[in-house]
């Protein structure tokens, strides 16, 4: 079944074990229905049918069909000429490759339809999806959810699922076995290698890096007999937020509530269980600062509050207990 926006409506049935050879086109209109046979004689009447009310009750008033004189030729010699008079004539045909699209898309929806038990299949979204596909790349099997957002450039790998209300930015990877909730936020050029779960209210800055098997929570004292959603005032779910280029290892344990600092580095197995700073580097059970990374992933070495970073051009300064980047030495400048 299809609907369209003026209110027509149009079934199709096409099946090639139906026991009798049929090639016909039924439009009902409001005072006549147009009949299309393509394997009569004459291939195209009209029926002036009519529904009288007698009584409260209708009652078909059927008449004689009208036989719409048409030119018997072959039809593909018939398309054969058109293109080449539309070729000559610089003219646009009836039945171009934008049909033939349309056509296609058709068809798509109707397999789709079919698919997930003749379940009504909006083509706007159609289109929207293939052009979502066209710009991304998901692996056949990832689910990726209707209503998500990805950035262009963005690639999903094997048996990974994207949530209804995910966010993911541009040029991102997610790797094989991750899950993306429907509350998670990435930002652009995320990386997530595999069997990473980014739960709701979990948000990734841009260029964050996730190591395999790494861990997000966001419920700080989970009950499966009292989940928040249907226990609210028992608790709610708790936000973490990692800043812009940070690095968790594999297998680190992120406990919910905490944010990770920007260009940060946690250590794999690492459990994070309060903030770490700007540039920090994180290691242990439960974590602990043991020094600083620059953001190209080089150890930072401070002398009287200083540090250049030995294999970039970035310097920095303690100040205030922090971590501050300055800037790029002049001297380097034209090595970057």
């Amino acid at each position: 079944m299809m609907d369209f926006p003026s209110g027509v409506k149009s079934h199709i049935f096409v099946s090639w074990l139906h026991p009798f050879k049929e090639q016909r086109l039924v439009v009902v209109g409001g005072k006549k229905m147009a009949v299309f046979d393509e394997l009569t004689e004459e291939k195209l009447f009209l029926y002036p049918h009519k529904i009288e009310w007698q009584q409260r009750i209708p009652v078909a008033r059927k008449a004689e069909a009208e036989v719409v004189p048409i030119e018997m030729s072959e039809p593909l010699r018939l398309e054969c000429q058109h293109f080449l008079d539309c070729i000559t004539n610089g003219r646009t045909p009836l039945t171009d490759g934008y049909e033939g699209l349309r056509v296609l898309t058709i068809l798509f929806a109707a397999q789709e339809s079919f698919n997930n038990g003749c379940r009504r299949v909006v083509i706007d979204r159609i289109e929207r999806e293939k052009t979502r596909r066209e710009n991304i790349f998901a692996h056949p099997t990832a689910i990726v959810a209707e209503n998500c957002e990805i950035g262009k450039g963005s690639k999903i790998w094997h048996n990974s699922q994207i949530q209804d209300g995910a966010q993911i930015g541009e040029n991102c990877v997610i790797g094989h076995n991750c899950f993306v909730g429907a509350q998670a936020k990435l930002g652009n050029g995320v990386k997530l290698e595999s069997n990473v779960d980014v739960w709701d209210l979990v948000t990734l800055e841009d260029y964050v890096f996730v190591g395999p098997a790494a861990v997000f929570t966001n419920d700080m004292n989970p009950r499966a007999k009292y989940p928040k959603k249907k226990f609210p005032h028992l608790g709610k779910w708790i936000p973490t937020l990692v800043k812009q280029g940070a690095s968790i290892g594999a297998n680190a344990t992120i406990v919910c509530g905490v944010t990770i600092g920007k260009n940060a580095f946690v250590g794999a197995g690492t459990v994070v269980n309060k903030d770490v700073p700007d540039y920090a580097i994180v290691v242990g059970v439960p974590g602990k600062i043991i020094g600083w990374m620059c953001e190209c992933g080089n150890k930072l070495l401070f002398e009287n509050n200083k540090a250049s970073c030995s294999k970039c051009v970035c310097k920095y300064h303690w100040e205030d207990e922090k971590v501050v980047f300055v800037g790029r030495r002049a001297e380097d400048l034209h090595k970057s």
